[in-house]
């Protein structure tokens, strides 16, 4: 599904700042694994989640997704395949449109203006707003600006998942939510990346989180690959080890 090939991005290449991000950097993951991927601040987490999305350009390798040969495809031309939920519920939805409009724009997204077909999805979308349990399908027509951080987040990640893209990224995507919200917002991802088979890749800093969530544990240190674990191994790992090789992490 997603392989990155000998990547190199360095952050303002030919300055005396210059700083090397990902260095020869290689990734397989297959297709519906749920990754968490955890890493000190400047391990490379968010740059290879730009570098994926399209956001920014490699330096030197390839990134192949389903197959197909993305280095050169910009951001839109990626967005067939990719969607993205960061952490600040503001940034997934238009804050003036109501939350109807925000689905509408959603099962628009990549695909022609005229879309058949297009009002029975928005049906189904609208619809599915009843399953979130917060009782938004009484506020259709509120804007988005009157919800709540939790309630938008939740919205967000329905509207990045209504036309089930090939790959989910979510940049930590509860980390400006009460616990509360996050508690809902990370149950409902686990129940939808699990209900439509995504492939997905998850940015935390919550260690307790990424042994609570996900198929494989990777993190990143300096721009490499420090630990790399899935299935047994991972249920098996226990959060006093987790901190000592994330601590172990920050203080190289």
């Amino acid at each position: 599904m997603i392989r990155v090939m000998g990547v190199d991005k360095t952050f303002l290449p030919g300055t005396p700042d210059a700083r090397p991000l990902l260095r020869d950097f290689n990734l397989s993951i297959g297709s519906g694994e749920f990754v968490i991927l955890l890493g000190a601040n400047g391990a490379g987490k968010s740059t290879l989640f730009h570098l994926l999305a399209g956001t920014e350009s490699v330096d030197r390798g390839q990134i192949w997704l389903d197959g197909l040969d993305v280095t050169a495809r910009t951001e839109p031309q990626r967005a067939q395949w990719i969607s993205r939920v960061f952490q600040d519920p503001r940034q997934g939805s238009a804050a003036a449109l109501t939350l109807e409009e925000n689905l509408a724009l959603a099962l628009r997204r990549g695909l022609p203006r005229r879309l058949k077909g297009f009002h029975h999805a928005l049906s189904r979308a609208v619809a599915t707003v009843k399953e979130l349990g917060m009782g938004l399908e009484s506020r259709l027509q509120d804007p988005m600006q009157l919800f709540s951080g939790g309630q938008r987040q939740a919205v967000t990640l329905l509207m990045a998942t209504a036309l089930r893209p090939k790959i989910l990224l979510l940049d930590e995507h509860t980390a400006a939510l009460d616990p509360h919200a996050e508690a809902t917002i990370l149950a409902l991802t686990e129940r939808t990346i699990a209900a439509q088979g995504l492939t997905a890749l998850m940015i935390t800093h919550n260690l307790s989180h990424a042994l609570r969530y996900g198929t494989r544990l990777i993190m990143l240190r300096g721009g490499k690959i420090a630990l790399d674990i899935r299935g047994e191994e991972k249920k098996a790992l226990r959060l006093e080890e987790l901190y000592a090789k994330f601590g172990a992490e920050e203080r190289t």
